[in-house]
């Protein structure tokens, strides 16, 4: 019976190695990526620093020639001899030096990130870092395009980054791994760059198969970083492994514990604060950071713990349109529908291979439970009044509620997707997973509810 969960997890990572193989050759030259390049050249001059060629020797641009939207047609209807991130370069690049202004002003304007790097033990330590990486002309380029293109996503990477470092430094990592924890946290993105970005814009919700573009760049950013020569395996690890889990609910591999090198285990810790500082105040974060205990690396959230720890409440902007109560509602409804779901999977004849759905779904429930969530709960509050002020805790909780029960839908349809007889039973867990949220009148609109 057991062969039926190895197998599963057998083919799963024949998918992964299969997956790789596709990202590293398609790395090179993807459409998105080549859009994003034609609109940074509209605004900032982006150059072939010698000329480009098509794999049968065509020559495409001459050396010299500026690419924008007029230009880059013909680099998307060729497979290029070398990659563009090799033949390219910007006037205005990103550099270490403009990367450290970029920090600077960041830290400077958040105050959790403030606090963050002050209680680290050495708050100007990502400078001298990033002075001794000497980031290649490749990876600089891609940064550049980052920067200009999906500056929002240049930002988060770049305060990732000075978190994971923060991180590093308060667990006394060695000289070397900070190097390697740096760099990967900068370039844990970079496969987002091959995503259509109308899929990532804010407030639309991802669909379906779209999943899988979202959860695929893992792989993509290990693809890229693995063409540019002597790049460390710490830093191809880290960000292969980013969205792993310790309880094995990540991806793209769903690695479990000690199979999740340290690199990556910090990223994950250092992006769920980051996610969360940009939107909540310092309590949300640290309620978030207490939610993940089990699926992110214990000692690092500890230290995550303290360096936010401060005399003084730290607040950002207020959100006074928090649908607590919708969010609630799809909780409790998919709990709800568990029991019976939980039946018809007990009797599949691929009920071994589905066994880590109870266990995510247990996992939810203790989740529910730590953050004292109920089906009752909002009976007894008066929205309206003093107990207003836990919407912002109660929306932390809900949020990342939300977020494990959508991650959960994505992980059987990958962990299932090379399996014999699994259609309707997937279907009927989609279903019940993929509850929308029931739309409810804000508070500030409606009174007391």
């Amino acid at each position: 019976m057991m062969s039926v969960a190895h197998d599963a997890a057998t083919l799963l990572h024949s998918e992964v190695h299969q997956e790789l193989r596709v990202q590293v050759d398609a790395a090179d030259q993807n459409p998105h990526f080549t859009h994003a390049v034609a609109r940074v050249g509209e605004k900032n001059e982006v150059i072939a620093q010698q000329d480009i060629y098509a794999e049968n020797g065509m020559k495409l641009l001459a050396k010299g020639a500026r690419v924008n939207r007029s230009t880059h047609l013909r680099l998307i209807a060729h497979r290029l001899e070398l990659p563009l991130d090799v033949v390219l370069c910007a006037a205005d690049s990103v550099d270490e030096v403009s990367m450290v202004r970029d920090m600077e002003r960041i830290i400077s304007a958040d105050p959790i990130l403030r606090n963050i790097t002050m209680r680290s033990g050495d708050p100007q330590g990502y400078k001298s870092i990033l002075g001794t990486l000497h980031l290649p002309a490749p990876l600089l380029f891609r940064l550049t395009v980052m920067r200009d293109d999906r500056n929002d996503l240049y930002l988060h990477s770049l305060r990732t980054a000075v978190i994971a470092h923060s991180l590093g430094v308060r667990i006394g990592l060695s000289q070397g791994t900070l190097q390697d924890l740096f760099l990967a946290s900068i370039c844990h993105d970079f496969g987002e760059m091959h995503t259509d970005r109308t899929i990532l814009s804010k407030g639309r919700a991802i669909q379906g198969s779209e999943r899988r573009f979202i959860h695929v760049h893992p792989i993509t950013s290990y693809a890229i970083l693995s063409k540019i020569q002597n790049m460390a395996p710490g830093v191809l690890q880290g960000v292969l492994q980013h969205h792993e889990r310790l309880d094995g609910s990540g991806y793209p591999s769903a690695l479990t514990e000690e199979r999740i090198c340290t690199e990556a285990r910090i990223i994950a810790v250092a992006e769920t604060v980051e996610t969360i500082a940009r939107r909540a105040r310092k309590r949300q974060i640290r309620i978030a950071i207490r939610l993940n205990t089990g699926r992110l690396d214990s000692r690092y959230l500890s230290v995550a713990d303290e360096l936010l720890q401060t005399k003084e409440d730290i607040d950002s902007t207020s959100d006074h349109n928090i649908d607590v109560a919708g969010k609630l509602a799809r909780l409790t409804m998919v709990l709800g529908a568990w029991p019976a779901l939980q039946e018809k999977i007990k009797h599949h004849k691929q009920s071994i291979a589905l066994d880590f759905i109870g266990k995510r779904v247990r996992s939810i429930q203790s989740l529910a439970m730590q953050a004292g969530l109920s089906a009752d709960l909002l009976e007894c509050l008066d929205l309206t009044g003093d107990d207003a002020t836990v919407l912002p805790e109660l929306n932390v909780a809900l949020v990342e509620m939300d977020r494990v029960i959508d991650e959960l839908i994505f992980e059987v349809e990958r962990r299932t997707s090379h399996l014999p007889d699994c259609g309707p039973i997937v279907e009927d867990i989609r279903k019940t997973f993929e509850t929308p949220s029931v739309s409810l009148p804000s508070v500030e609109h409606t009174g007391k509810m």
